[in-house]
């Protein structure tokens, strides 16, 4: 069985560069899987990832006025919405907390040896799934670490605006005990006290 760490990590290169192919060729992600040869053919100059303190995001106001939001990944404004493909099986909306905010200059040579540079910015993410709508907020929660659709990565361009998620208190954490009262499984992408069973989003 595998570890938190190596569900986590055990596709992430294949997920970043099926990311960072769809990207540069202007197509959509959502889940798609590339050829290892095109893969191999992707190439992050001079083998840097360069990784940012946060980001901001221009929205639309309600009275039609342009709003700001900043997403900064140590004041705990962190998660961010954007609109799901699959509106029956996810509602209108996807939910996810941003682990990091990334940027990369990539060279696609599967279809142009001379092919240029390209800069892509893309945040790697935790997502959290819809579990109901049925109390006027949307009741969310996040997918298991050991699922391999845990995390993934998304593109600035595809989020709406940053979003408040609140603990449902009430449920309690999803943690499992050692012998000790100490967390059994912890991840660097859990808070260290573990998760809450579910979230309302604030609107």
């Amino acid at each position: 069985m595998l570890t938190i760490f190596e569900s986590l990590t055990k596709t992430f290169w294949e997920d970043l560069k099926d990311h960072l192919i769809a990207a540069v060729r202007g197509e959509l992600h959502e889940g798609r899987e590339y050829p290892n040869n095109e893969r191999h053919a992707l190439y992050i100059k001079d083998d840097t990832i360069h990784s940012h303190a946060g980001i901001r995001f221009n929205y639309t106001t309600y009275d039609v006025r342009r709003g700001q939001d900043s997403i900064t990944l140590k004041s705990g404004r962190d998660c961010v919405m954007a609109v799901a493909a699959d509106r029956a099986q996810d509602g209108p909306f996807l939910y996810a907390r941003v682990l990091g905010v990334f940027h990369a200059n990539v060279i696609d040579k599967s279809r142009d040896q001379h092919a240029v540079s390209t800069r892509v910015e893309f945040l790697w993410v935790r997502w959290l799934k819809l579990v109901s709508d049925a109390n006027g907020l949307p009741e969310v929660s996040y997918l298991p670490l050991t699922s391999t659709a845990a995390v993934g990565f998304i593109s600035p361009t595809d989020v709406i605006r940053a979003c408040h998620i609140i603990p449902r208190f009430s449920l309690g954490r999803d943690v499992t005990l050692d012998g000790w009262g100490r967390l059994k499984t912890t991840s660097f992408v859990q808070n260290s006290a573990g998760d809450w069973k579910s979230y309302y989003v604030n609107r």
